[in-house]
């Protein structure tokens, strides 16, 4: 168990609930990408459409990127048409704001390596992420979920955390499958 890894990081409260949302918004088969884009421009300006796959990588299809995009993230590659230079601006926007998003970001992916190295699986980790979220985002409404209502909220969102995994799973397998195929088609003469 750890009790203390020493990343504590500074959000606004507009911000802390800005994070929850794009989470909640992100963790869905279907989600609304004007949505989660303005969400993450509010941290990654330009680097919006890559910035819930930072969050988690299940979230890499919320922003609408193509398929060459999503194959070069895959492969730890920036998309074709961002440079050094941008990710270099946005991360020193990130810095020099109000809130901690850097520091934010560095917590989630130290965390992410501690829950890798126990072997619990994304769905798992999102899962839970989502319920802070959802909890969060309850909380905060002019009147707060309580009872029921969070416990519907709860379930509809687990639903579509499940959703989306079942929706990667299978992307995953057809472009597995159409690549397959295509190490099979010979070119040129036999």
């Amino acid at each position: 168990m750890v009790l203390d890894h020493g990343l504590y990081h500074r959000l606004t409260d507009d911000d802390r609930l800005a994070v929850c949302q794009l989470i909640v918004a992100c963790a869905t088969p279907f989600p609304n990408r004007k949505k989660v884009l303005a969400f993450s421009a509010q941290f990654a300006g330009q680097l919006a459409p890559l910035f819930p796959a930072l969050l988690s990588p299940a979230f890499a299809f919320a922003t609408g990127l193509n398929l060459r995009q999503l194959r070069a993230a895959a492969e730890g590659k920036l998309p074709e048409g961002t440079t050094l230079d941008d990710v270099w601006q946005t991360l020193v926007a990130m810095h020099a704001g109000e809130s901690d998003v850097l520091g934010l970001l560095h917590s989630f992916g130290y965390v992410r390596g501690l829950q890798n190295a126990l072997a619990m699986p994304e769905r798992r980790r999102v899962e839970i992420m989502v319920e802070a979220a959802t909890r969060a985002i309850a909380a905060k409404r002019p009147s707060p979920l309580t009872g029921a209502r969070l416990a519907l909220e709860l379930r509809l969102n687990a639903f579509r955390v499940s959703a989306l995994f079942w929706l990667l799973y299978m992307a995953t397998t057809c472009l597995r499958c159409l690549d397959g195929r295509r190490a099979h088609i010979r070119v040129g003469p036999s």
